[in-house]
């Protein structure tokens, strides 16, 4: 029997009416026998509460289809768990190794430069000297240990000032940066809970800072290098990449520690313990051929002195060093870095509950 179909508005039709869905406002009625057959008509294309419209052949019941999918928003979505109004991405989380990391953090530039300039104001805020102090320290812990050693241990060191500098700058860069790095997610909480940005840029912009800090501290060596006659060779120009494969070993390290000082509180004081241990463990202001042969090992076996010796190689001994010790290093400063940024990936998620 033909059917024809009507909008909702209009009025009802013979108690035969009948409506075609719950959803749907429309309602189908049946044509009188004697009325000609009128040709094939589709139904209204009207929507009900903008969800599902009766659309089909004029003989045909409509019926509602499955109702579509809500979507869901995961972790990390930002919606809250609330059913947004209109369709959006939910984005997985991404794994715990990425490899465009440094690339990601590039983005946010402008705040890791942000931070480390605050970094530097905060540091030096206090201080009647200001950068001064950071081209100072290193040059009275040197004449101390001139004294010491020359007076009591009398290593047969030439140029033991310049020896014991280039030690001094480098210890001091990476000590002070992993535990500036393990305090740089605590002292950005409020920061860190607000703004939606890579977690990874607080450990990066203290190691940037520590890194200007080095090279402030380089203007007092270069003055020892005057003062002792110290030639200066082209090997100081390798100096940037020395710096660079330290702060890259001393950046990964510190994501492998930050994480640990927000889950226990006390893991920096053990970590500056460790630190004054590693100090004399690593030949920074003496010479590795004074260790006794069957405690050489530890030195050897010791990824700081790689670092080391690569920074210091330029300028007390005026030359590259070696492609096998440089690869070692490089190596060295890669994993480091590789492993701290995966550890430091698969415990971000959980770091603002603990701060």
């Amino acid at each position: 029997m033909p059917r024809t179909s009507t909008s909702a508005s209009a009025p009802a039709g013979p108690a035969g009416g009948s409506r075609c869905s719950p959803w749907c406002g429309c309602s189908i009625t049946t044509a009188p026998r004697s009325a000609a057959p009128p040709a094939p008509a589709t139904t209204s294309t009207r929507s009900c509460c903008g969800a599902i419209s009766c659309v089909g052949p004029a003989n045909t019941t409509a019926r509602p289809g499955p109702p579509a999918p809500r979507p869901r928003c995961g972790p990390g979505s930002g919606c809250g768990g609330r059913l947004p109004s209109s369709p959006i991405e939910c984005r997985k989380p991404s794994g715990p190794w990425r490899p465009a990391l440094m690339l990601e953090i590039l983005q946010y530039r402008d705040l890791v430069l942000a931070l480390v300039a605050r970094e530097l104001k905060v540091r030096y805020r206090r201080s009647a000297i200001g950068f001064t102090w950071t081209m100072l320290q290193p040059l009275l812990m040197m004449l101390v240990l001139q004294a010491v050693f020359s007076f009591l241990f009398r290593f047969n060191v030439s140029n033991y000032p310049v020896y014991a500098m280039a030690g001094i700058l480098f210890w001091n860069f990476f000590s002070q940066s992993i535990v500036a790095s393990m305090n740089s997610l605590r002292g950005n909480a409020q920061l860190l809970k607000k703004v939606p940005v890579p977690k990874e840029v607080y450990p990066v912009a203290t190691v940037l800072s520590g890194v200007l800090n080095l090279i402030f501290a380089l203007v007092p060596l270069f003055l020892i290098l005057l003062v002792t006659h110290q030639p200066l060779t082209p090997a100081l120009f390798f100096l940037p990449v020395s710096i660079f494969l330290a702060a890259l070993f001393t950046l990964g390290t510190g994501l492998l520690l930050s994480p640990l000082s927000v889950f226990f509180s006390d893991i920096v004081e053990m970590i500056t313990v460790i630190l004054s241990v590693l100090m004399y463990l690593t030949p920074i202001f003496y010479p590795k051929e004074i260790v006794p042969e069957r405690w050489r090992w530890i030195v050897r076996f010791n990824p700081l002195r790689s670092i080391l010796e690569v920074f210091r190689d330029p300028i007390y001994y005026g030359k590259i060093p070696p492609f096998r010790h440089l690869g070692t290093c490089l190596l060295i400063a890669v994993a480091a870095f590789v492993i701290g940024a995966i550890a430091f990936r698969r415990s971000s998620d959980r770091i603002p509950f603990y701060i």
